[in-house]
């Protein structure tokens, strides 16, 4: 046989490409590492809804994961994205000691109003992304 050898597993992006628009993985390790990605956002939903974690700290977790999910997801991955997008200027978590005591009275401030001010949004997000996540495909 004459020609090119075709790369299976290029073959197969494409075409799962041309069907659905977007870059798809086949490999075992894209589809165990998919699988960890939505193990893991499923988790920290639950942590927001639960009242676990911030809204601040959720959204500072999931956002940049929109680029490695499917488009639905991601489609909600957006809304934490933003909020984090709004809200990166405020300390949490390990920087905090790197801030005065005078200068982090005044962001804590900063962030229970964005806490507040964000909160429904990112509530009805992670619920949306649990029910995509726990509805069976």
């Amino acid at each position: 046989m004459s020609g090119y050898r075709v790369n299976q597993d290029l073959a197969e992006r494409f075409r799962c490409f041309l069907e659905n628009g977007i870059v798809c993985s086949v490999s075992k390790y894209d589809a165990e590492r998919q699988e960890q990605i939505r193990a893991h956002i499923l988790h920290v939903a639950r942590q927001l809804v639960a009242g676990e974690i911030g809204v601040i700290a959720a959204s500072r977790d999931l956002g940049y994961l929109r680029h490695e999910v499917e488009p639905q997801l991601a489609n909600v991955l957006v809304t934490f994205t933003g909020i984090d997008s709004e809200t990166d200027a405020l300390p949490l978590g390990h920087v905090r000691k790197e801030w005065s005591p005078d200068a982090l009275k005044h962001q804590d401030k900063e962030i229970a109003e964005a806490e507040d001010f964000y909160r429904e949004t990112a509530i009805n997000a992670a619920t949306e992304l649990i029910r995509l996540l726990e509805t069976p495909s």
